[in-house]
């Protein structure tokens, strides 16, 4: 999903080969399967903690040594035992004590408000058949030990959509989006119709709340839960999600019997990507630490790796590197998508799709050779092509976004 837009890059799902239901092939389950999102609602969670100005991330929680007794009740954290966390360590490390906690805080009324605002309990809107809008209980329904169980994804039920449309709302800064999957309609003609209309829903957190989030998220990936999703030289923000999978049409669980989630974006600073991996239903390791986190980097590693080099443009800008002044670019924001294998050799082009102009244009100070840009921001083509041999004082060409194209190079 792209998280500016809402525009769906890329929907698809699998069910079981030995399924008895013949329909079940046809089912899409990104938007037709319901499921309890475990921890991944967490993110929901300490966005309203950090929006409502409860808690810092520097802020204190006891996590009890694992086990938390209260109205009645008992939670557990997964496989550790905590003593004292900080708000942003009980995100990193998932502990369910230490946010079920920040849950009761809030309480019900406020947390009940900002799962709705995220749009869980309603349908997204989709241009798609069979959307299911998931369970969020009215909050007169909640007692005070499933208002601290919600908090950390039990007891309420999602789809795979919703929670990409979460994530994207704290990538792009706050803004819930509508998903849309039609760009344009072709007409009988020929003629080509636009039917794509960016919408925002509504603004469900600030953009200083989600930079906060996002720092956190992002050491998920580092060092918590989410390291078997992270690569080398793309920051990626992200969250687990380990659910048991409930009981059809009654209370409890089926023991045994979970949903592996991960859900993310990337890279960091200028987020391009939102992407949500599901899993029902893990024969054998089913904790979303080993199990959605590496599917989910494979993903990226080869999302990243397809070719995104294009012709020059017609309208151009040249610029002499000798005479830039990086202070005349502050306001573009730094970014590192690096390929596997950069180019080093200052006698070769640099990969520099995904770069801001700031960092094309570092890479390119050393290699005594001139640039044309076309467009602003963010690179998304160049030439001569990654790895292709530098002549001092040839002219090389950065595509910045400009929609105007010539057949041939240079």
């Amino acid at each position: 999903m792209d998280p500016w837009t809402g525009e769906i890059l890329a929907m698809a799902s699998l069910s079981s080969s030995n399924s008895t239901d013949p329909l079940a092939q046809l089912e899409n389950r990104a938007i037709q399967t319901p499921f309890e999102p475990g921890s991944v609602l967490k993110v929901v969670t300490a966005a309203a903690a950090l929006e409502e100005g409860i808690y810092t991330p520097e802020s204190k929680i006891d996590c009890e040594q694992g086990e938390f007794r209260f109205a009645g009740g008992v939670i557990h954290d997964h496989d550790k035992k905590f003593g004292e966390l900080t708000f942003a360590e009980v995100i990193e490390y998932s502990s369910n004590i230490g946010v079920a906690k920040i849950g009761r805080k809030l309480g019900a009324r406020t947390l009940c408000k900002y799962l709705q605002n995220f749009g869980f309990g309603t349908k997204t809107g989709i241009e798609l058949p069979g959307e299911v809008s998931g369970i969020n209980w009215p909050v007169h329904a909640w007692s005070d030990f499933f208002t601290a169980t919600v908090s950390f994804g039990q007891g309420i039920s999602t789809t795979t959509l919703q929670l990409a449309c979460m994530m994207s709302a704290v990538a792009n800064g706050g803004e819930l989006l509508r998903p849309s999957i039609v760009k344009s309609v072709i007409r009988r003609t020929g003629e080509e119709e636009s039917m794509f209309r960016k919408e925002v829903i509504r603004r469900v957190i600030s953009p200083r709340t989600a930079s906060i989030l996002s720092d956190i998220l992002e050491k998920v990936v580092e060092k918590g839960t989410g390291q078997s999703a992270r690569i080398e030289g793309i920051r990626i923000c992200g969250k687990t999600g380990t659910a048991q999978k409930s009981l059809p049409k009654t209370r409890g669980y089926l023991p045994g019997v979970y949903t592996s989630l991960f859900v993310g974006f990337w890279p960091k600073e200028t987020p391009r990507f939102v992407l949500a991996v599901v899993l029902e239903e893990p024969k054998e390791i089913y904790y979303a630490a080993q199990s959605t986190a590496p599917i989910f980097r494979r993903m990226v590693e080869q999302l990243m790796s397809l070719p995104q080099i294009s012709p020059p443009l017609k309208e151009t800008r040249e610029i002499p590197l000798s005479k830039v002044s990086f202070s005349d670019i502050r306001g573009v924001p730094s970014l590192s998508i690096l390929p596997a294998e950069r180019v080093q050799s200052e006698s070769r082009m640099p990969f520099l799709v995904g770069m801001t102009l700031r960092e094309a244009l570092r890479e390119l100070r050393n290699r005594k050779v001139e640039v044309r840009l076309y467009g602003e921001g963010i690179v998304q083509n160049q030439w001569p092509k990654p790895g292709d041999p530098l002549v001092p004082g040839m002219t090389c060409y950065l595509n910045c976004g400009s929609s105007e194209w010539i057949e041939e190079g240079p």
